[in-house]
């Protein structure tokens, strides 16, 4: 395609080159003596002066996109076909405003041709576009301006495939039961079931408890849309913050990016960045190398899915693949708490406030309850928010405005209803991550009839057991209150000093406090000796209360062995004088126990209140968690003794997809699950399981991996084998999107093979030459003699076809060798 252009361009320089007219008579006796030389272009040539119609290859980011054809001469350059030009660039935002950036005369900028392209090169500012043209070699370098090109995501996939399971359950049990000397056991089952079919689930959570029977706490269906979310039943509805969420018989919809398959991105500021050329892009927090990809020209987003929540500033180092470096200077901010940037969230759920009483599993009350929310970012350091409760009576609203810097995020917010309800939130923590940290908390909320904002869904008629308590106390409190809570802590060469305070003040109702500093120092650190004093003072509404000690420490490989003296004053039926307290602990961690792994304690403590003896365990592995303590005092008046035990298992079903799954147990609980088989006659090896490239567990042929994983994620999952056997197995990474109930079954096959070393001859004793060889999992091939390697399995059916076409098939029948090679011999065809 280019020869008519490259002869033109010979022809033109030849004749440039004989055109030069010869010196005149004389001429070199005038002057200096030397020639007068003059050039011109011959008539016959006269037309390479002028425009010309070629093709050149057109180069975006250093990549060629295509030949296109162009008219040129020394002043411009026309694009004949810009569609096909625009058509050819990846991410363009605007095609037809590109067009237009391509059509008509470009400047040629035959100045900045590059010869030497490890260099980094003088380039044109492109306003919309501009271009370098390289006549020599026909090539066109193209520039774009960046408002021009899309941003490329991080993800080619912008949401989660759900797992193509026809349905499956993941089903969370625990079970609680505690007791003691003189009282009577209390005992709490629970069960959180997840029942899917692909983006859609039914969720319950119930609970068993002792004095209270049967509670259903949720039983909702969910269903899941791009960008959205559809709920109806019996579940909680968000509300504002200084009312608290309410459990509501109703329906709603919502907001949702669980299913962006780049969600974690959403919750950070969007870094892209313009790359000129390919180039290597990394990111650095605080000087610490965060990630490193390469990326293609144009305007890349930046994966900030490992980056730490929080506001702080981030550095960008860019090096081009022309060896041109540049560091880019930004401000992120990364919060799941309030709307990404650049989008509007919300949620508007209706419905009948739920009740739970004693005598029944739900009730429903006769009051209506709206709840509806949105919230959105002005920029990278504002976000606002809004929320409305309404009720048949009632009317509530809050504002909220949350602020982002690189030290500090603050909320405050406004509450203010139709009856007179009022309240001001303000919320202050630091973000640094350094030496100093401190977080504040404020609240006033004051009812305007003196009753609750919006009424409480619990209903508790009995106090028989600490659940009941527990609720009882909050629907003691006043809906008119003070509350502050903060803490402030410096570290210093691994001292640690700080400052805690506590303040709530119901209405009608004494104010209860607690205020003090808290000092932490390590005076002695030794190999694996550490001595360090600690201490405590508080300021209560009861009184006043001094803490101190010397512990000192003595840490094993997965053991530690600790003392503690000091002494300590006590609150309650008057201030009590300072008393000594003794105390001896010891931990250890094991390892393969039960197939998973065992932590114990045991503590002597000794005060003028008496001794107490308390010891505690607690086992996680594949089959779940189970924990239990007990504690025995002895005091002057009797001794007593309290126990406690938990349990908490996961079982997994999945029906359809090719293949039925029923699991027990997971060494985690969560709302999805992995599970990994593998199969095969590798029965000798071990494989480990990969998750994300963190390790998961190790398992073999015939065995099963159940592992509890976060819902709304995609994992990359592989196996490794452990040791140096020879075994064929898939070594791909395959990837697995999760909903909350998705049960995905991955399976492997992993079969031992063997070095093998033949002869292949046809039956009549004549070798196959030069043939391709094929098995299950392998290939090979034999040399101008018949000899082959093979890499399969000890009785792997072979396939070999050679260059006359004629194929041979033959069964290996060979047994491990233990100098690592196998000789097979001679290998006769069976067909």
């Amino acid at each position: 395609m280019r020869a008519p252009a490259t002869i033109c361009f010979l022809l033109g320089t030849v004749a440039s080159l004989v055109a030069l007219p010869r010196p005149a008579a004389g001429a070199a006796d005038r002057g200096t003596g030397a020639p007068v030389v003059t050039a011109g272009m011959p008539s016959d040539f006269a037309d390479l002066n002028q425009s010309r119609n070629l093709v050149a290859d057109i180069y975006f980011g250093g990549r060629r996109i295509g030949q296109f054809e162009i008219e040129a001469d020394p002043a411009r350059v026309h694009i004949l076909h810009p569609d096909q030009v625009a058509a050819a660039i990846p991410d363009v935002a605007d095609p037809a405003a590109m067009i237009r950036a391509l059509s008509g005369d470009l400047d040629p900028h035959a100045r900045l041709v590059c010869f030497d392209t490890a260099a980094a090169c003088e380039r044109p500012t492109p306003e919309p576009a501009a271009i370098v043209f390289d006549q020599q070699h026909f090539r066109i370098d193209l520039y774009l301006n960046p408002k021009l090109l899309l941003a490329r995501p991080v993800s080619a996939d912008r949401f989660l495939e759900p797992d193509g399971r026809n349905i499956s359950l993941v089903d969370t049990i625990g079970a609680a039961i505690a007791g003691g000397s003189g009282q009577q056991a209390v005992y709490n089952f629970r069960n959180r079931a997840v029942l899917a079919a692909g983006n859609g689930r039914l969720i319950s959570e119930m609970s068993v408890s002792s004095g209270r029977g049967l509670d259903v706490d949720t039983l909702a269906g969910q269903l899941d849309r791009p960008d959205l979310r559809y709920v109806g039943g019996l579940f909680y509805t968000p509300g504002a913050d200084l009312v608290g969420r309410r459990r509501i018989l109703g329906v709603g919809i919502g907001s949702q990016f669980d299913t962006r398959a780049d969600r974690l991105q959403l919750t950070g500021s969007p870094l892209i960045v313009f790359l000129g050329q390919r180039s290597r892009v990394d990111l650095y927090s605080e000087g610490k190398l965060m990630s490193s990809h390469s990326f293609e020209a144009g305007n890349q987003t930046l994966d900030t899915s490992n980056l730490p929540d929080g506001s702080y500033p981030i550095d960008i180092r860019i090096e081009e693949a022309s060896g041109a470096t540049r560091t880019e200077h930004r401000f992120f901010t990364k919060s799941a708490a309030i709307a990404p940037i650049g989008r509007i969230i919300f949620f508007a759920n209706a419905g009948l406030l739920a009740l739970d009483r004693q005598d029944r599993w739900v009730s429903v009350a006769h009051t209506p309850l709206l709840s509806a929310g949105v919230a959105g970012r002005l920029g990278t350091h504002l976000a606002w928010d809004g929320v409305v409760m309404a009720t048949d009576h009632k009317v509530l609203s809050e504002v909220g405005l949350t602020y982002l810097s690189p030290i500090v995020q603050t909320r405050v917010a406004l509450l203010g209803s139709s009856s007179g309800d009022v309240g001001e939130g303000v919320q202050i923590g630091s973000t640094t991550g350094g030496a100093l940290s401190y977080n504040l908390d404020f609240r006033h909320v004051h009812s305007g009839d003196g009753a609750a904002l919006i009424p409480f869904d619990d209903y508790i008629n009995s106090l028989s057991s600490p659940f009941d308590i527990a609720a009882a106390r909050v629907q003691a409190s006043s809906p008119s209150f003070t509350q502050i809570v903060g803490n402030l802590s410096y570290h210093l060469a691994g001292a640690q000093i700080g400052m805690t305070g506590y303040y709530r003040h119901d209405q009608g109702h004494a104010a209860s406090y607690a205020v003090g500093p808290v000092v932490r120092w390590p005076i002695l650190h030794h190999d694996r000796l550490q001595m360090t004093f600690d201490g405590s003072y508080a300021e209560t509404n009861q009184g006043h209360s001094v803490a101190f000690g010397l512990q000192l420490q003595i840490f094993g490989g997965r053991s530690t062995l600790s003392a503690r003296a000091g002494a300590q004053t006590g609150i309650g039926g008057g201030n009590r004088a300072i008393g000594d307290i003794e105390e001896v602990a010891a931990t250890i961690q094991r390892d393969n126990v039960m197939g998973g792994e065992l932590a114990g304690a045991a503590v002597v403590q000794h005060s003028a209140d008496g001794t107490v003896l308390q010891a505690s365990a607690d086992q996680r592995g594949p089959m779940g968690y189970a924990s239990a303590s007990l504690v025995q005092r002895f005091a002057g008046s009797g001794n007593a003794t309290q126990y406690a035990m938990t349990l908490q298992t996961s079982i997994a079903a999945g029906l359809g997809g090719g293949h039925d799954v029923l699991r027990v147990g997971t060494h985690d609980q969560n709302d999805s699950i992995i599970t990994v088989g593998i199969r095969g006659s590798a029965r000798d090896t071990r494989f480990q399981v990969m998750v994300d490239d963190a390790a998961r567990g190790e398992i073999g042929p015939g065995e099963h991996l159940t592992l509890a994983v976060t819902p709304y994620r995609r994992y990359r999952v592989r196996i490794l084998p452990v040791g140096g056997d020879l075994v064929a197995f898939d070594a791909q990474t395959r990837s697995v999107d999760v909903y909350p109930g998705t049960v995905a079954g991955l399976d492997w096959k992993a079969d031992t093979v063997l070095a093998m070393f033949g002869h292949l001859i046809r039956g009549d004793g004549s070798p196959v030459a030069d043939a391709d060889i094929t098995t299950d999992g392998a290939v090979a091939a034999t040399d101008h003699r018949g000899y082959f390697q093979l890499q399969a399995s000890g009785d792997a059916e072979i396939t070999a076809r050679g260059a006359d076409g004629q194929a041979c098939r033959a069964k290996l029948g060979a047994v491990r060798s233990t100098n690592g090679y196998t000789a097979l011999g001679d290998v006769k065809c069976i067909s």
